[in-house]
């Protein structure tokens, strides 16, 4: 099994890329299984019943020099609890304060002018990393824990608390069981969360369990409508352009001070990499049946161009 497999190579979408969960689990007909997975992370006692509401993921700034927010996916539940899953496959050393950050602003524009304190609900970030959290392992305690959870606790009695932002982590970088050591459907889950993307078809293990089949089979891209499938790209062909613009700031940051003659080598160099890679992702994208005019719209180039591939 390979991970990181290139998404033109792909047959399910992976769980672990903001695209592919969006793609799933904000589809509100797959929403089911967004609350099967979040029961699964959840506490016992904080189960969810419904989700009576996908929330917008813009979230609007408090001052002028508010930093903007843009979500993974928010949703609310039956019992007025709010709920933001954030999906995280790059090493953050702040993802933690990022993600009470998100938490705290829902918590404060839950009130409006005139209503009561008695009347605030709980704010839940859910995340999903490919990494762990590196503190954890920094503090020394519970250092191989998958799932954990953060709330308010009085230090010395552990008296929690009345509920009011809970900051839980599902670290995928500490999940090394193999299919057949995976006996929850947990386990399943956090197994296809990592190693999905790599499978041509579902291993019998995941589709013995009914639940973990819909899942699997929500994931496979061949099975998004046209509207879907170009959302999907385009929303992967920015996360991927993305993640390459960190990874060339960060050569340039080591090229600093080198000789500037080379630069413009380096800038063709790039602009050569990107329409090469682009062409070839339109080869295979076009060899696995997607429309010629939704490749072109999603990997950037000139329809007459993939049409003549």
């Amino acid at each position: 099994m390979n991970q990181n497999t290139p998404i033109e190579d792909r047959i399910f979408a992976s769980l672990l890329d903001d695209a592919g969960f969006k793609a799933v689990m904000a589809d509100e007909v797959n929403k089911h299984l967004l609350i099967g997975l979040l029961n699964e992370v959840l506490p016992p006692h904080d189960s969810i019943v419904d989700i009576v509401q996908y929330l917008d993921r813009e979230q609007g700034v408090e001052t002028v020099n508010s930093k903007k927010t843009v979500l993974d996916l928010v949703c609310l539940t039956d019992d007025g609890r709010t709920i933001d899953i954030e999906i995280q496959r790059k090493k953050d050393a702040y993802f933690f304060q990022r993600c009470f950050y998100y938490a705290a602003g829902f918590y404060h524009r839950k009130l409006s002018k005139g209503d009561k304190y008695k009347d605030l609900k709980p704010v839940y970030v859910i995340s999903f990393l490919a990494q762990s959290l590196p503190f954890e392992k920094e503090n020394g305690k519970e250092p191989d824990k998958i799932i954990t959870r953060y709330m308010m606790q009085e230090e010395s009695s552990k008296i929690f608390a009345p509920t009011t932002i809970i900051c839980i982590f599902a670290q995928l970088g500490r999940f090394n069981l193999k299919l057949e050591e995976c006996k929850t459907r947990r386990d399943l889950l956090l197994y296809w969360f990592k190693y999905g993307d790599s499978y041509e078809t579902p291993p019998q293990e995941i589709q013995d369990d009914p639940f973990m089949g819909e899942v699997a089979e929500a994931c496979r891209i061949a099975g998004f409508s046209n509207e879907k499938l170009e959302t999907y790209l385009l929303d992967m062909k920015t996360e991927i352009d993305y993640e390459w613009g960190l990874d060339c700031a960060r050569e340039e940051g080591r090229e600093e001070g080198r000789e500037e003659g080379r630069e413009e080598g380096r800038e063709e160099g790039r602009e050569e990499g990107r329409e090469e890679k682009a062409l070839e992702t339109a080869r295979n994208f076009k060899a696995s049946g997607i429309a010629a005019e939704i490749i072109a719209r999603c990997v950037g180039l000139p329809l007459e161009t993939v049409l003549a591939l």
